[in-house]
């Protein structure tokens, strides 16, 4: 069984071979995670959400194709991923985006599906869900970027979209819409003594299983919302959080 671990800023990427996958979560809490801009855009954060600015980048195209992309070489198996869920607000007159599959890392078409992310709303004053499938037509084994893209935004140069999170989700997280990042927060972390889960809406937690960043199994309980975790060493750690609706895991740091 093997397991790698790719660490990027603020952000761990857990891929495993010879046993389910997990969701892939980036979470824009002061840190871009990777993601930067594929032209005419500017990304800021805040501690809250990142922030896409359509940018005039001069000569006929200005503010034409905005786009922003992922970490390049993500390596994630298409069969083990279901779709995407943005967390996002459009503040912008128009609403025109779309996300791109790309199944090697290199900078051209071949084998890119191109993905409307659908029920966006022009000048939204809320954050909400939208859920992209990803498609049978998508036929290649990997998917190694994501990027996000706007149609002709060419009478748009400013205008703005913010993103809370983005998941990349498995077909048991998927198939629930109403399982979100706001299910579950950690109340302590770092942590000293207990790993406690908050949870909301009532969702009962089902089991806690901890991994060191070897993939071994630290601890695990099932039916509680904390975990004791007085005995272990110092160090980062990976915490599953399962539910009757899906499952996440959370960077936790022992202190």
């Amino acid at each position: 069984m093997k397991k790698i671990y790719l660490l990027v800023p603020t952000f761990l990427l857990l891929i495993t071979t010879g046993f389910a996958q997990t969701d892939i979560e980036y979470e824009f809490t002061n840190v871009k995670n990777g993601f930067s801009a594929a032209g005419q855009v500017a990304l800021s954060t805040n501690a809250t959400f990142l922030t896409v600015t359509v940018t005039n980048t001069g000569g006929a195209n200005a503010c034409k194709s905005p786009a922003f992309r992922s970490p390049d070489n993500l390596a994630l198996t298409t069969s083990d991923y279901a779709g995407i869920r943005v967390h996002m607000r459009n503040n912008s007159s128009k609403a025109a985006y779309k996300i791109a599959l790309h199944p090697t890392a290199a900078e051209n078409s071949v084998g890119v599906v191109n993905l409307v992310i659908p029920g966006v709303e022009t000048s939204e004053t809320a954050f909400n869900i939208r859920n992209v499938d990803i498609p049978s037509t998508y036929t290649a084994a990997k998917i190694e970027r994501l990027t996000f893209k706007g149609t002709d935004y060419s009478a748009n140069c400013g205008d703005t979209f913010d993103i809370d999170y983005i998941y990349i989700l498995t077909s048991a997280s998927y198939s629930t819409t109403e399982f979100s990042k706001d299910q579950f927060a950690i109340k302590n972390n770092p942590v000293t003594n207990l790993i406690e889960v908050e949870t909301f809406n009532g969702l009962p937690v089902t089991n806690l299983s901890l991994y060191d960043l070897s993939g071994r199994l630290v601890k695990t309980v099932s039916n509680a919302p904390s975990l004791d975790v007085n005995e272990l060493n110092s160090g980062l750690y990976l915490l599953n959080i399962q539910s009757k609706l899906g499952q996440m895991t959370k960077r936790i740091i022992k202190k």
